[in-house]
């Protein structure tokens, strides 16, 4: 069965947990394209929602 993920990928926040997870429950987190990118690969079985800011959405929406 498989599993629902929401994933936020921001290089300007300065702390991504407290300010979404308070908002979205268990989401990952993260501040560097590639540990993204190797977390959504990681998880090809979940389904995953990935929000991006800013310029990042240029280096994670190819892979």
């Amino acid at each position: 069965m498989s599993q629902n993920k929401i994933i936020w990928l921001d290089a300007n926040s300065s702390d991504p947990v407290s300010s979404f997870r308070s908002k979205l429950g268990d989401a990952q987190t993260f501040t560097k394209a590639d540990d993204c990118i190797q977390y959504v690969q990681s998880h090809s079985n979940e389904s995953i929602f990935l929000i991006v800011s800013g310029s990042l959405a240029k280096e994670a929406v190819p892979e």
